[in-house]
């Protein structure tokens, strides 16, 4: 019964993970757009935006090389939370990015709280930004 229970966690893994990977490409794309459409009045805005993208590609990054080396998936709990608000961040900034204009304020609130799943220095990065 154990040996069933693992294949589904680990298709349900590999599910999760395909549409990681596919959402982190085509948000290149949309950071472009983003990119070239805001003003110097935004650039804290920006700035906060990357940061936080950074954070999300970080975290995917590594558990892409914990896989390479052990050539398998351990995940926590805590690990599969963080999976599921990468997920859904791609998704609100695939939404947001088909708004015209794009609000980049809005974004970094409709993604907060992913963000503090994601990255436990987030309220300390948002305290400082005066956020």
């Amino acid at each position: 019964m154990s040996g069933a229970r693992e294949n589904v966690e680990e298709s349900e893994l590999n599910n999760t993970w395909k549409v990681i990977n596919a959402e982190s490409k085509s948000i290149h794309s949309y950071l472009y757009t983003i990119s070239t459409m805001h003003t110097e009045e935004e650039a804290s805005d920006w700035d906060l935006l990357q940061f936080s993208l950074f954070r999300v590609d970080d975290f995917i990054a590594g558990k892409t090389n914990q896989f390479l080396g052990d050539r398998s998936y351990p995940i926590t709990t805590q690990e599969k939370e963080k999976m599921k608000a990468i997920i859904s961040i791609y998704r609100t900034i695939s939404e947001q990015t088909k708004q015209n204009p794009i609000n980049l304020e809005n974004i970094l609130q409709s993604i907060k709280e992913e963000m503090l799943v994601i990255y436990d220095n987030y309220p300390g990065i948002l305290e400082r930004m005066g956020r």
